[in-house]
């Protein structure tokens, strides 16, 4: 059966790391400041380990199978119809994001666009 208590204090510890993100990061401070980088890159992948641990405690518990990939923990739940194709895809492309550093991630524009859609409807 899955754990809601568990379910719930994951998805609260991405509402917050979001929270975090939306008030506290600097889009302009982030190439110059590496504190900010590394607080950037800290949240984003507690948020993504958050993400996953939930993913992957649905997934056991229903028997989905086994993930070859963080990615494909997310295309598990969306054949389960757990959530759509839409986020799934959105998740799979964040789970990526969890490896790579942040200095590599493409900056032009603005940062939120890595972030935001993936846990988009994620509120507090």
């Amino acid at each position: 059966m899955t754990d809601r208590d568990l379910v719930a204090k994951k998805l609260a510890r991405i509402v917050t790391c979001l929270h975090e993100l939306r008030t506290l990061a600097s889009v302009d401070r982030l190439r110059e400041d590496v504190r900010e980088e590394r607080f950037v890159e800290h949240t984003l992948q507690i948020a993504i380990q958050s993400a996953l641990d939930v993913a992957s405690h649905i997934a056991s518990d229903q028997r989905l199978g086994e993930p070859e990939t963080n990615r494909a923990l997310f295309q598990l739940l969306a054949r389960a119809e757990v959530i759509s194709k839409d986020h799934a895809q959105r998740l799979a492309e964040m789970a990526g994001f969890a490896v790579k550093p942040t200095r590599d991630w493409p900056i032009s524009g603005t940062f939120r666009s890595a972030w935001t859609p993936a846990f988009a409807g994620v509120t507090g």
